[in-house]
């Protein structure tokens, strides 16, 4: 009996430290330059799935982490990323970083002068790159956005592939300012914005800035219900290449490839990318061709940088833009108007077509340290029918 009752007493003390939750730890630090012992404001921290980023006096903070083979990532543009192991065990832990600068001229000061920092008193969301890969599928700008606050977005196929349109606090598209690499974006006759003629735009996009209300740029359309600023001037050092295919409902594909040279003589980087998609759509006809390429060179030196980007869509969509009439909701959801006048079946090729292609040109010089010059040259060409 006695070594029952200790057998089971034994068992239970093993339950309950089972039961224990994980030692929950704090990490906080600050974040500095190495070559000039000042703190670093804006730097990015990740730890597994969080991030935080540093205030002006370079600190940070997480709460409650459950650490196990965690490893913390520090990057700030114009500066080498940073990498340490995270031990387990310990309530709280505090570092002090210092990042390398980068010998190479990298900020990217189009994107300076139309984006908020982090103090400035605009209502704001920034999304990285590894969030914005996270929902793309091969849908438009637009419905990688969804998720943002004050954001509605809708598709006249129905599935986020052909025409889409946003609305940000109730604003339509004309009242964003749409910038690319701080270039305007919305269409000069009716400053509406159409990602259909930028298909899978998203995959060489590497961060977002979208800002409710009255923003601070002012290029482009007016901003009075949001500005939305896409940046795709990213350096890569290393050599690097992928493929993302996907597969959805209404037969829906997605296939692109990606590349780039990293570093080439400590000067030269190039990236580019090749994208298709296709869908039927879920409105009857919907169906969406969509095929664009991204291509950018950079010369970098220690106090200047040169960048050239040629990025072009071609897209070829069923006309579904009159929507469902309301008393065919009850019976048929998925009814297209569009082609129905033609007597018997409706018409195979009523469809709009239109290929889109830009050319941007920047120059930026550092002079001091707090002397900086930029422009930028840009031409958009547009052609096709419907």
């Amino acid at each position: 009996m006695k070594k029952f009752l200790g057998t089971t007493v034994s068992a239970l003390l093993f339950l309950c430290c089972l039961a224990q939750p994980n030692k929950k730890t704090s990490v906080e630090g600050i974040i500095s330059d190495k070559s000039t012992h000042l703190p670093l404001s804006g730097a990015i921290i990740r730890i597994g799935e969080r991030q935080a980023i540093t205030d002006e006096k370079g600190y940070f903070i997480f709460t409650s982490l459950e650490l196990n083979k965690e490893w913390l990532e520090v990057s700030s543009l114009g500066y080498e990323s940073f990498k340490q192991a995270l031990g387990s065990g310990q309530p709280k832990l505090t570092l002090a970083v210092e990042l390398n600068p980068t010998p190479l001229f990298l900020q990217p000061l189009e994107i300076r002068s139309v984006r908020a920092s982090e103090r400035a008193p605009f209502t704001k969301t920034n999304l990285s790159k590894e969030q914005i890969s996270k929902n793309n599928l091969g849908q438009d700008i637009p419905f990688l956005l969804d998720q943002t606050p004050s954001v509605v977005v809708n598709a006249d196929a129905g599935n986020g592939i052909g025409y889409t349109a946003i609305r940000i606090r109730g604003t339509d598209a004309t009242r964003i300012n749409v910038t690319l690499n701080g270039i305007p974006y919305n269409d000069a006759e009716s400053m509406g914005t159409y990602f259909v003629d930028l298909p899978d735009f998203g995959s060489s996009v590497s961060s977002i800035q979208v800002q409710r209300g009255v923003g601070t740029s002012s290029n482009g359309a007016g901003a009075f219900g949001a500005t939305m600023n896409l940046s795709t001037n990213e350096y890569n050092a290393k050599a690097y290449g992928e493929s993302n295919n996907s597969f959805g409902s209404f037969n829906s594909f997605r296939n692109n490839l990606k590349g780039g040279t990293g570093l080439i003589g400590g000067h030269f980087t190039v990236d580019a990318r090749l994208s298709k998609i296709s869908s039927d759509g879920y409105i009857e006809r919907a169906s969406s061709d969509l095929q664009s390429f991204y291509l950018s060179g950079a010369y970098l030196t220690d106090n200047s940088s040169l960048r050239v980007n040629i990025f072009s869509g071609k897209e070829k969509t069923y006309q579904a833009w009159y929507g469902v009439p309301e008393n065919m909701l009850s019976s048929n959801r998925r009814i297209n108007p569009a082609g129905t006048e033609k007597a018997g079946s409706p018409y195979e090729n009523q469809t709009d077509n239109y290929t889109q292609t830009h050319y941007q040109l920047f120059f930026n010089h550092r002079f001091k340290q707090n002397w900086q010059f930029n422009t930028a040259f840009f031409l958009t060409k547009g052609n096709g029918y419907y």
